[in-house]
């Protein structure tokens, strides 16, 4: 019988963990990569800093990565010029990406590292944990 118990308790303690650094990170990286592009930066460190659970299933995790750019932002913004479509909306509209992607990390060139701290919330759903917004750093 105790040893039922001791399986028991194991079995809720390992479920009450919240989700691993791995989990933590693929979700991230697939975000980063997901707004950035995966031709543009790969993830070259990540570690996770801080995770609590603010309620069940809630947790509010603080993280920092390295993020290494494959590309020049100059070879992303020519290669941007040269898809442009004069439409209704104009240049400016299809320039904005660009402007955000400069805006964040500047003029970088290939090879260049970014470090970045940023605060996330992971919610548990029946598919697993998922993002609550998206990952954005400290300002």
């Amino acid at each position: 019988m105790k040893r039922w118990f001791l399986l028991l308790t194991l079995l809720l303690g390992a479920c009450s963990s919240g989700p691993g650094e791995d989990e933590i990170k693929q979700l991230v990286l697939a975000r980063l990569q997901a707004d950035l592009g995966s031709s543009v930066v790969e993830p070259a460190e990540f570690t996770v800093v801080e995770k609590e659970e603010t309620q069940e299933g809630l947790y509010r995790i603080k993280v920092h990565y390295n993020l290494r750019f494959l590309k020049d932002f100059d070879e992303l913004s020519s290669a941007s010029n040269d898809d442009l479509v004069y439409d209704s909306n104009g240049k400016f509209h299809q320039d904005l990406p660009m402007m955000a992607l400069e805006s964040r990390y500047g003029a970088f060139k290939a090879g260049d590292l970014k470090s970045e701290e940023a605060t996330l919330w992971l919610v548990k759903t029946e598919q697993g944990w998922h993002l609550a917004q998206p990952v954005a750093p400290h300002a």
